[in-house]
């Protein structure tokens, strides 16, 4: 992992890589101090139980189901997003969280995080808004509940084929679902598909 050492080591943001299995093969300094966690701990274990993260309305976010984890290791890009990190000897702390998969040069490592402290300014803007918009929420309620199945289904990083063998369904239906989809929500891709879905609540 020496490659990735020189790319973040002047970094201020805490990092880490994951291999294919969800494990941590890489971590920087200010990764294991904001986790509190010594050198000879983190690295080998699952992200989720290093990273113990959980969404803005308390429900659990890392999991071994983790859909961040499975949409990066097949190569698909996810948009940046906020965690309250509950590291196991330390206090609690709200996080922006940056990724990004990885080309096949860095070897074990397939995908890599940043984690930044969110600033006071960025977090009264969320806390003043209450989470989601109004509007967000009145159009994730135009979702068909077949839809919203969908939605989840690509949020775990399922292909076009693997949504029509689940479903029992047409590849065009699928296809034709995921456009009404990206209509209804103003969305141009499954990545962002997975964002808004994250960002209010519907997985």
């Amino acid at each position: 992992m020496t490659d990735l050492g020189e790319i973040f080591s002047r970094t201020s943001d805490a990092v880490f890589a994951i291999d294919g299995a969800c494990r941590i093969v890489y971590r920087n300094e200010i990764f294991a101090d904001l986790f509190q966690c010594p050198a000879s701990e983190g690295s080998g274990r699952p992200c989720y139980e290093v990273v113990c993260g959980k969404t803005l309305g308390g429900q659990v976010f890392c999991s071994p189901d983790c859909p961040v984890g499975k949409s990066l290791t097949n190569d698909r890009p996810v948009e940046n997003f906020d965690l309250i990190i509950s590291p196991a000897h330390g206090d609690s702390a709200w996080v922006s969280v940056g990724s990004s998969p990885l080309p096949k040069t860095f070897h074990r490592a397939v995908a890599v995080f940043l984690i930044r402290p969110v600033n006071v300014m960025h977090a009264l803007n969320r806390l003043a808004h209450g989470g989601p918009s109004k509007e967000n929420d009145e159009t994730a309620h135009r979702l068909t509940p077949r839809e919203r199945q969908i939605l989840r289904l690509l949020a775990e990083g399922r292909s076009t084929k693997e949504l029509a063998d689940i479903l029992h369904i047409s590849h065009v239906t699928v296809r034709n679902h995921i456009h009404n989809i990206f209509e209804k929500l103003d969305i141009h891709s499954r990545a962002e598909a997975v964002s808004f879905a994250y960002r209010n609540s519907l997985l």
